[in-house]
């Protein structure tokens, strides 16, 4: 297995014998006031969770060339826990099994120390870790799939597309596009370049 990021690469050299992959569905509950039970409404599709154990070793054992096992936990967390100073927030992170590549960020972590030597060095320990998906706004529309009107939607316009196109599209309503062009702090409908990005949330009038 592998995870890198922006600050490097880190390649286990003893592989998980498994992980959990979790998909999310997240929905709303509704109860009726005087109603015995209620009912659910779909919301949206929640950030996936990736978690497995794995060991890293100092004894020699695993790795060719022997280091501190400090030294190894240290090159981990700089690829996987620490800030990146210029985000100000964790690095995004590409995890790679086999066909198997999920980015993500870093969700939590903790250490388990199971051998040490005889002056109490820590010489071997399992690290449990867990993921969550790490996708952008526009990229979670295209996965959805979705031309609702009751959801925020973020398009990137093309070549001969148009605000007022899009917003028949999504609320069967051109003259929508006023409303949109002051919601994206645009100074008018002319002009607009191909590539730009605008967001459609839900409107009502």
């Amino acid at each position: 297995m592998k995870i890198q990021s922006k600050a490097g690469v880190f390649e286990m050299k003893i592989n998980p014998e498994s992980f959990k992959f979790q998909k999310n569905i997240k929905y709303k509950e509704f109860k009726l006031f005087g109603a015995s039970s209620g009912f659910v409404k779909y919301d949206a599709h929640a950030p996936s969770d990736l978690s497995f154990d794995f060991v890293l070793d100092s004894t020699g054992l695993a790795y060719e060339k022997k280091e501190t096992l400090d030294k190894t936990i240290a090159d981990f967390e700089k690829i996987a826990y620490n800030m990146d100073g210029s985000l100000h927030k964790p690095n995004a992170l590409t995890i790679s099994w086999g066909s198997f590549v999920f980015k993500c960020h870093l969700k939590s972590l903790s250490y388990d120390y199971t051998l040490f030597s005889p002056g109490g060095e820590p010489l071997r320990v399992k690290v449990s870790a867990s993921f969550t998906d790490n996708i952008s706004l526009e990229e979670s529309e295209k996965k959805a799939n979705k031309q609702s009107p009751d959801m925020t939607h973020v398009i990137t316009l093309k070549a001969g597309e148009s605000i007022a196109m899009w917003c028949d599209k999504i609320y069967g309503d051109a003259s929508y596009c006023t409303d949109i062009a002051q919601y994206n702090n645009l100074q008018g409908l002319r002009n607009i370049r191909a590539g730009t990005k605008i967001a459609f949330p839900p409107l009502a009038r």
